[in-house]
């Protein structure tokens, strides 16, 4: 658990087998899941020239490295309250941060009434206006906003719309009970183990039999069948036999007292298909269920609020098709969130780059929306509209930070706004001060920096071996071999904004195979029998069927689209309209494209010898990791002849066996030896996506990025001859079976 932070100096600890440092005060202690924390070390800042570089033979490390991993999650951070003449505000808790390089995740808990939330380096008090209305106005200044999660809505209560799958039921009948809203809240708890004496942690663990979740309809992170314990035991063997681990999701009194009341859970389902879990009180309703059941005490809660705490609620999601059950949120807003998932409900993740020196962060939560301003891009594209004879496509203006300034009020710019006809200025509600500092990442044979972000490119011949150049752009750098698809003329820009990597391409006429492919040059990973090849890289990734970011190791070189043919690739993309997943493809001597996929892994399901399914593996779903607009996923690939191991956000995800496969024939045969490195992007037929002109209409991708991609890369690198990544194939398995098809087969 964690001690409370002195404000002394601070202090960076690092994990074994951790990707990034993280900013700490001393004395705090880290929380990382299952990770385990190693003594606390200085670690100092690298600069670009001492960033260690490859051969640019691919040959491998003389001898294996260790595999670093990134942090489970971010790490708690203790606030500071500068010297500002920012007014006084209530305070933001439970803020979280992962530094990496010069980049931040920020999480914290929501705050009630936020409709956005923001951050931003703290002003000098001469740069700090106030208008007579109370609102804050700072020149200049660039705002990075939150915005809302990138889902589309469930059916509640009785209403009749296409479900889906789920119903959030929270006033309506629940099994032969109906609920009122005043018991949707079950009792209060605390979001942070130092709020109170004699506080344990309630984890969260999610079912992994087949029928715990949709398979072929809408899913959440709610959806899955989940139980909540405070027995760290029960949590220690239900994780290590599968169970998905969904972490801590809030604490509690370790003592029953006159101060708190229980929480019942059934310890069976009433049947092992339809069955429902229940989270209730002592009454009514308990009174009204199936006592053979097995009710007992989860955990107990405070009765009334008390300093610190929040209250605890409960949404039932039924499910079609598989288990029911009740979903606990911590809070108002995480309530309303879980029972109208959709587009409405603000993202309580904030993303801050280009980070060179320590930093004093402004983190606040907003009264409205942050404003829609423009699309940003590294260099302007005025607004144009194309002709293709049938129909018209019409591109919004792409406009840097520096154009926005000079027409925006005060020339304060708001990234990553999202909300249309906005009334005024957003005012802050809640705010929170902290300190970061960039951090030196894992060493690595290569890695990127903000100084090759920003380097000047040729353009050269498109090298189609047809000769065939329609629409296709070619590009280089010292560092970046770059080309573009089926791309609007004039409609594709690259180049560094705010330390960062930032792609903005639409695929031509709207209709066609748009691709983005950027390989590192001069410098090869190799793939050995015994040792890994490890490719790495953060990308905003809310995508469908029709648009994902991509990472690719080919035996091929330059132009690796081109060369597919010839040779092996593995191709780690996400891929598909909500909900998403994260797939491996093996590309055999066959080229990839938006619509010629090749043979994937299939990660979602357990199977047995006889490949037989035999339920869930503990995946997150898309709504944890892919459903904000400007947070980053970090995706990691370490591929060796035999094994391939994906680590999502620094956590496993999925791990296939590359050799032995089944489901296809003949079964593909995966690149060994050096192989080149490229990042890439997808943007097929943009303006037909389904998954944002129908199950998220009117959002923000349909209202302003339809047409094109944005996607910024940061934190990428490429290393060779590393050992194994730590694996547990009792909690997730290796998958040998393949598919074709764009969907997992019935189980």
């Amino acid at each position: 658990m964690y001690e409370r932070c002195p404000s002394s100096t601070v202090t960076v600890l690092r994990m074994s087998t951790v990707a990034a440092c993280l900013v700490l005060a001393a004395g705090c202690k880290l929380d990382l899941g299952n990770a385990k924390a190693a003594a606390a070390q200085d670690v100092p800042a690298v600069t670009d020239s001492q960033v260690p570089k490859s051969d640019t033979s691919g040959t491998a490390n003389t001898s294996p490295t260790p595999a670093p991993v990134a942090p489970a999650s971010p790490a708690p951070i203790q606030t500071i309250t500068p010297l500002t003449s920012l007014p006084a505000l209530p305070a933001m808790t439970n803020l979280r941060v992962l530094v990496n390089g010069g980049s931040a995740t920020i999480t914290f808990d929501s705050v009630d009434n936020a409709r956005d939330y923001r951050v931003y380096a703290l002003p000098p008090n001469d740069n700090i206006q106030q208008s007579s209305d109370g609102t804050v106005i700072v020149p200049n200044a660039v705002y990075r906003c939150a915005g809302t999660y990138q889902v589309p809505k469930v059916q509640v209560e009785d209403e009749q719309i296409q479900s889906h799958g789920i119903t959030a039921r929270v006033t309506s009948a629940v099994n032969g009970y109906t609920r009122s809203l005043g018991e949707a809240t079950l009792g209060y708890v605390y979001t942070t183990p130092d709020a109170a004496p004699g506080l344990i942690p309630v984890y969260a663990v999610g079912n992994p039999v087949i029928n715990a979740d949709n398979d072929y309809f809408y899913r959440y992170q709610a959806s899955r069948d989940k139980k909540y314990t405070s027995s760290a035991s029960e949590y220690a063997t239900l994780v290590n036999s599968g169970w998905r681990d969904d972490g801590i999701a809030f604490y509690v009194p370790s003592q029953a007292s006159a101060a708190t009341k229980p929480v019942l859970s059934n310890a069976t389902l009433d049947d092992p298909v339809y069955g429902a879990r229940y989270y209730l009180l002592q009454g009514a309703e308990l009174n009204s269920r199936n006592q053979s059941l097995g009710f007992s005490t989860a955990f107990n809660v405070l009765t009334t609020a008390a300093a610190g705490t929040r209250p605890l609620m409960r949404v039932f999601y039924t499910a079609f098709g598989g288990h029911s059950h009740d979903e606990l949120a911590v809070g108002t807003p995480d309530f309303v969130r879980l029972r109208y998932q959709g587009l409405d409900n603000p993202v309580t993740t904030l993303h801050y780059s280009g980070l060179t020196a320590s930093t004093t962060l402004v983190v606040e939560a907003l009264d409205s929306g942050c404003p829609f301003q423009g699309n940003l891009t590294s260099q302007s594209v005025a607004a144009q509209t194309f002709d293709f004879q049938t129909f018209k496509v019409s591109h919004q203006p792409w406009q840097t930070i520096a154009d926005l300034q000079k027409v925006v009020p005060n020339g304060e710019v708001f990234v990553n706004g999202q909300f249309d006809g906005v009334s005024g200025k957003p005012k802050a509600i809640a705010r929170a001060y902290l300190n970061v500092e960039p951090r030196a990442r894992e060493q690595m044979d290569w890695v990127s920096t903000p100084a090759s972000f920003s380097e000047s490119f040729s353009t050269l011949a498109c090298q189609a071996p047809d000769g065939n150049c329609f629409q296709q752009f070619h590009l280089q750098s010292s560092t970046y071999d770059i080309s573009f698809f089926s791309t609007e003329t004039n409609h594709w820009t690259v180049g560094n904004v705010m330390g960062q990597f930032l792609l903005n391409y639409a695929d031509w006429a709207a209709d066609t195979n748009g691709k983005f492919r950027m390989t590192v040059r001069n410098h090869k990973a190799t793939i050995g029998s015994s040792t890994f090849a490890h490719a790495t890289m953060e990308v905003n990734s809310v995508g469908s069927g029709r648009r994902y970011p991509q990472l690719i190791l080919s035996d091929q070189d330059i132009p690796v689209q081109y060369n597919l043919v010839n040779g092996r690739s593995l191709i780690l993309q996400t891929f598909g309209d909500f909900p998403s997943r994260v797939d491996l493809e093996i590309c055999d001597h066959v080229t990839w494209d938006v619509n010629m996929q090749c043979p994937r892994f299939i990660f979602r399901h357990r199977f047995n010898g006889s490949g037989a399914v035999t339920g869930i593996n503990p995946i997150p779903e898309e709504d944890q990791f892919m459903a904000a607009m400007d947070v980053p996923t970090r995706f990691d690939l370490y591929a060796s002849s035999s094994k391939a191991y994906v680590f999502v956000n620094g956590k496993p995800y999925a791990c296939a066996n590359l050799t032995g496969t089944s489901g296809i024939s003949p079964a593909p045969v995966a690149p060994t030896g050096p192989v080149t490195v490229t990042f890439g992007d997808a943007l097929y037929h943009s303006g037909v996506d389904e998954n944002f002109v129908v199950k998220m209409a009117g959002g923000f991708v349909q209202r302003h990025q339809l047409y094109s991609a944005s996607r910024h890369f940061d934190n990428l690198g490429i290393a060779g001859g590393v050992v194994a990544p730590a694996w547990d194939e009792a909690k997730i398995p290796c998958s040998s079976i393949m598919t074709d098809l764009g969907y997992d087969p019935n189980p």
